[in-house]
């Protein structure tokens, strides 16, 4: 096949701008390889097809009525064969690519439920925490409730003595039911 040439190189060549070339194989759909950053390369075939696109412009023809020659059927075919070697390879490197993204998501995920998990589990162990300090207030109150009622009531008893004697015949009462 022979050396690949950059469109900075074509142009300085022919002496027109470098998006000239990218126009002109665009609008003439010139099979290029491209590197991996996208940048078209050029083989000698590809500069005569330019040079000749050059020649008629220069002539007076407009772009819609230049006639390029079409390559070979040979040519076609190793072009085609090329460039699905080409895409092959991009598909890998893709694909290769798309795998460790995957795997990374996949992993940070787990990462991320791991620390969401030992955070509901320090809160449930706080709050189980918090709750038996309640229980235990809450018995200590009714503890001190009981105690209060039963002073209140011992007092009541002692300074009233129509209160006992009603209590007296109202538990009396219940009982003759």
């Amino acid at each position: 096949m022979g050396s690949l040439v950059k469109t900075k190189a074509v142009s300085k060549k022919l002496g027109v701008n470098p998006t000239t070339i990218q126009r002109w194989v665009k609008y003439f759909e010139i099979p290029c390889p491209k590197n991996e950053h996208g940048h078209y390369l050029f083989r000698e075939e590809d500069i005569q097809v330019l040079s000749t696109i050059q020649k008629q412009l220069q002539q007076g023809l407009q772009m819609s009525d230049i006639k390029i020659q079409e390559r070979t059927t040979n040519e076609s075919i190793q072009l085609s064969k090329s460039g699905i070697s080409e895409m092959d390879e991009r598909f890998k490197k893709l694909h290769s690519q798309l795998d460790i993204l995957e795997k990374k998501v996949s992993q940070k995920a787990d990462e991320v439920l791991s620390y969401q998990v030992l955070q509901h589990r320090k809160d449930l162990d706080h709050m189980a925490t918090r709750l038996t300090d309640l229980e235990e207030k809450m018995v200590v109150f009714e503890e001190q409730l009981l105690l209060q009622v039963t002073a209140t009531n011992e007092i009541r008893t002692e300074f009233n003595p129509v209160a006992t004697k009603q209590k007296r015949n109202w538990l009396l009462s219940l009982f003759s039911l």
